[in-house]
């Protein structure tokens, strides 16, 4: 709790700070950190306060939707990883756009060995990967799931001790997962555009239109 750790969405031309970190006592600028070329959309602290995640886009030379790994003792960019892509080519030779919006839904596992990414807007004309999950150290991808075209993962959220991973968007339904994204074990109709689970796991909570639902997690 000695640190506060604050992202501003600035345009990549700004060529400004982008990552600040606030002492809690005094409520200054420790220090910062300017991302070139990339802007942030969302922030996710690693379980152990050794990392941070930033998930968002670059816009040079091309658009690409990145997350970002930052070393909070070292002060300094350790890993990037491509998530979602920008687009394909058909047989036919011709380019389809395919971006969606920046990311808003990122969360570390318990470990924090990997990262879960959920895409805001998929403008695929199929089915494509909207969640990714990766190795938080080698950047490899290790998980996935598809979803019908325009599907947007809202929210996402590991459980304290690992077992589910809890994710709002694809179906139009809540989905509880194992940690590891193997099977599916529960599917809530709705949607929720935040989740947060209870300190020892027992409880989830929904939020959506100004509504919060608490469920029992077995």
């Amino acid at each position: 709790g000695h640190s506060l750790i604050r992202i501003v969405a600035r345009p990549s031309w700004f060529h400004a700070a982008t990552f600040f970190v606030y002492s809690t006592r005094t409520w200054q600028i420790r220090w910062s950190l300017k991302t070139h070329h990339f802007t942030p959309s969302t922030l996710a602290l690693s379980p152990h306060g050794r990392w941070a995640a930033l998930g968002g886009v670059v816009f040079i030379p091309h658009y690409q939707e990145q997350i970002i790994i930052v070393n909070l003792a070292g002060h300094q960019i350790v890993r990037t990883i491509r998530t979602f892509p920008l687009s394909r080519w058909m047989p036919n030779g011709k380019l389809i756009i395919s971006a969606g919006g920046p990311s808003n839904a990122l969360v570390w596992n318990t470990h924090g060995e990997e990262i879960a990414i959920g895409q805001t807007g998929s403008g695929m004309d199929e089915p494509a990967n909207v969640l990714r999950i990766y190795n938080a150290h080698t950047g490899v991808q290790v998980g996935g799931e598809s979803g019908p075209v325009g599907t947007e993962i809202h929210a996402l959220c590991y459980t304290p001790h690992g077992h589910y991973l809890i994710e709002s968007g694809i179906g139009h339904t809540i989905e509880i997962w194992d940690g590891a994204h193997h099977h599916l074990l529960q599917e809530i109709p709705g949607l929720a555009e935040s989740l947060a689970t209870s300190r020892h796991g027992h409880y989830l909570a929904m939020g959506w239109l100004g509504e919060i639902q608490i469920w029992h997690l077995q």
